[in-house]
């Protein structure tokens, strides 16, 4: 039996970890799995999620390479298999100022990461993904509720993010009569390194905004996630989950 194989780029990452952990501990595919997760620096919590690997008995490779960089993605290609099934894309970063205090530099990177690099490695493995040979296909952005509202002082990063939005409904429309779902979540406000440089009073502000009162938490962005990976969640394409507490709904 051919296993599914699986990309989660940005492993390293808050929400990318937290989808590891539950691919680790999850029997969605009701058949064995490959696990690759591409980082960039952060190899303290890629060891972890070997270990955790080894010990789930589930087989997981780290990849590095910086997908904010415009080779990133021929170096992420290289080091995976010929095909995948499942494309989960995590890598990003969010970056706060006035559009006028923005480097060109920074437009450029923030691009890359979030749109650029996604798009190369999505176009180079949809063909076997939509291409008839495949039973059951993935590709899962992790977008922002910024991409679908906009953020003040993010314009830059709002617009990255809402690219990722509007490419995943314009590509499940070209291949919707596939086995191939693509579809987005949108997390709000969530326990991660982007909002831990929060003030306390900051912090108390930002949640006290939130109906439901709190942050998000890397693990109910990663449950989401895997409900649209299932393989009964085949009539759910093009769409995008957001998962906010009901801030800015």
């Amino acid at each position: 039996m051919e296993p599914v194989r699986i990309l989660v780029t940005g492993a390293s990452g808050a929400i990318g970890a937290a989808l590891c952990e539950q691919l680790f501990t999850t029997p969605y595919f009701h058949k064995p799995f490959q696990l690759f997760g591409q980082y960039y620096k952060n190899k303290a919590q890629m060891k972890k999620l070997e270990q955790r690997a080894k010990e789930t008995g589930v087989y997981f490779q780290s990849i590095q390479a910086n997908l904010a960089d415009v080779n990133g993605p021929a170096q992420c290609i290289e080091a995976l298999p010929d095909r995948l099934d499942v494309i989960v894309h995590c890598a990003g970063y969010n970056y706060e100022a006035l559009l006028q205090d923005t480097e060109e530099r920074e437009i450029s990177t923030l691009m890359q990461v979030h749109v650029i690099s996604p798009i190369a490695l999505t176009r180079h493995f949809v063909g076997y993904m939509a291409g008839g040979a495949c039973s059951y296909a993935r590709i899962l952005f992790i977008s922002s509720i910024w991409g679908e509202t906009g953020g003040a002082m993010e314009s830059v990063y709002s617009a990255a993010k809402g690219a990722q939005i509007a490419f995943v409904k314009a590509l499940a429309k070209e291949t919707a009569r596939s086995y191939l779902t693509v579809n987005a979540v949108a997390p709000g406000a969530i326990e991660t390194p982007m909002t831990s440089h929060f003030s306390p009073e900051d912090a108390a502000a930002l949640i006290e905004d939130i109906p439901s009162g709190r942050l998000g938490k890397p693990e109910e962005v990663a449950r989401a996630i895997l409900f649209l990976l299932n393989p009964t969640s085949s009539y759910i394409n093009g769409h995008v989950l957001s998962i906010n507490g009901a801030w800015y709904t």
